[in-house]
């Protein structure tokens, strides 16, 4: 299993140009549903279920359902899936492709906790360097107390953990929107500021912010000058059940 780029998502990006393959794959705006075959609709369907039943779950059982469902994503690189050396995919994305790196995993776990209700609070990102593959790694980390040891769920290791028993795991820094926090294996960590400062996680809340708005998700994959096309993407009730509409409407 491989890690994230070692690159720290701090430095500046770099892009990687744009390969055949991955424009081959572009959906248009259209005909979106062109592109989902029954895996990807029951991939989403899922999703869509679990928002539905979920709300009503104790706190802990929706942190190991989250984690079991992300981690069914096939984990691949940012340059050969998005052709970019480094990418935050929203969970729209990473359920449409069903790949992802570290970063796009822990992503879809923290907006989907936060869709079932769990505290901003008790969420953060954590950026870390793998003991085990001298990599950069990130990991979303749960807080069931302010000042205990958070619960680690990781793309690497599917077990859920506390952050004290991941010795192959040495943290960085933290972040969520309310800041972040240059971390410590134990409590809180100290506040350092705001987390704005990350171009990445300001791009991808944009992102998310305007997807959510629109009730809607970038189907292009991002290349180096491209305008993303936008196409509905949306859980609705039909018959009773839920399932997701991968259509314009």
């Amino acid at each position: 299993m491989t890690a994230c780029s070692s690159r720290a998502p701090l430095e500046p990006e770099q892009t990687a140009p744009v390969t055949p393959e991955i424009n081959e794959t572009r959906i248009t705006e259209n005909n979106p549903v062109d592109l989902y075959d029954q895996a990807t609709r029951q991939r989403v369907a899922n999703w869509c279920s679990l928002m539905d039943v979920g709300r009503s779950y104790p706190e802990i059982v929706k942190i190991y359902k989250v984690n079991d469902l992300i981690n069914q994503t096939e984990y691949i690189f940012d340059a050969p899936q998005w052709g970019k050396t480094d990418y935050w995919a929203t969970p729209f994305e990473i359920l449409e492709t069903n790949r992802g790196d570290c970063e796009d995993f822990s992503i879809a776990k923290y907006y989907t906790l936060r869709k079932l209700g769990v505290p901003e609070r008790k969420l953060r990102f954590i950026y870390s360097r793998s003991v085990e593959l001298n990599q950069a790694h990130m990991v979303l980390a749960y807080y069931p107390t302010p000042d205990g040891a958070p619960l680690i769920l990781d793309s690497l290791n599917k077990k859920i953990k506390r952050s004290s028993q991941r010795k192959d795991l040495l943290p960085v820094f933290s972040f969520n929107r309310t800041g972040m926090w240059i971390s410590r294996r134990e409590g809180d960590g100290k506040f350092v500021g705001s987390s704005s400062r990350l171009s990445h996680w300001k791009d991808l809340q944009h992102r998310m912010d305007r997807h959510e708005q629109l009730t809607s998700y970038t189907h292009t994959r991002p290349g180096n000058n491209e305008a993303p096309q936008i196409g509905m993407w949306r859980c609705k009730r039909v018959n009773g059940s839920r399932y997701s509409s991968l259509q314009n409407n």
